[in-house]
């Protein structure tokens, strides 16, 4: 019993620091919308030259196999305000900018859910990270894809471990988490090439899950298949 409540002390000690954290990301995103990117690859390809180009209604040429979901979205700042200027960022700042805080509540979630203190300790440590000036510089400035696909992996693993958690009393409602982290996996294929890592991954993870809990591993797969086509087949020229 000592043992036990000396865990949920640590637990709940944890949970308020990790809650602390993820308040100051949050506070810090809010505090830099309305900034603008300052890398090569934000302003000259990403923005100026794809997003204009859907804005413009017209299919990019010059991709290079660069997925265009981004990019997509990006344009949105265009639509907004109806100028095809190359300085348009607001919308594309913010919502690239949300990523981090958005991962890190999520994080936070599983983590209170779970009772997992690896979690809460992991997520912490990636905020801390994230507030060295370095990061603050990938993050807030240069407008790098890397940052956005990258959290769409730590959602994947996130999502599939809560998934896997839950299915344990409820594989019905375990399947759909299990399904939406193959969403998240196929979205950072859809954001950058790397991302493919942890799509290709997601495969034998969904296998694997299907065996443990006694699923048709033909059919989960064929689900997770379209899921993957469906969200970054349309978005590679």
């Amino acid at each position: 019993n000592n043992y036990f409540n000396f865990e949920d002390k640590q637990i709940s000690l944890l949970n308020v620091i990790n809650n602390v954290f993820v308040f100051i990301t949050f506070a810090r995103f809010f505090l830099k919308i309305g900034n603008v990117y300052t890398a090569y690859d934000a302003i000259v390809s990403f923005h100026g030259r794809w997003a204009t180009q859907w804005f413009e209604n017209t299919i990019p040429s010059n991709a290079m196999l660069y997925p265009q979901l981004l990019p997509a979205n990006m344009s949105i700042s265009n639509i907004l305000t109806g100028s095809s200027t190359e300085d348009m960022q607001l919308f594309s700042y913010a919502a690239c900018l949300a990523f981090v805080p958005l991962t890190s509540l999520v994080a936070g979630t599983l983590a209170s859910f779970i009772r997992d203190q690896r979690i809460y300790i992991a997520n912490i440590l990636f905020l801390l990270f994230i507030g060295f000036p370095f990061f603050q510089g990938v993050i807030d400035q240069t407008g790098y894809v890397d940052i956005p696909s990258t959290c769409f992996s730590i959602l994947t693993i996130g999502l599939f471990l809560l998934g896997w958690f839950l299915s344990k009393r409820d594989t019905k409602y375990g399947l759909r988490l299990i399904l939406l982290s193959s969403f998240m996996a196929a979205g950072a294929a859809a954001t950058k090439q790397s991302g493919f890592f942890i799509a290709f991954l997601n495969f034998p993870a969904i296998i694997f899950w299907s065996q443990k809990f006694k699923f048709s591993i033909s059919k989960t797969i064929l689900k997770v298949f379209l899921i993957h086509i469906l969200v970054y087949g349309l978005w590679y020229f």
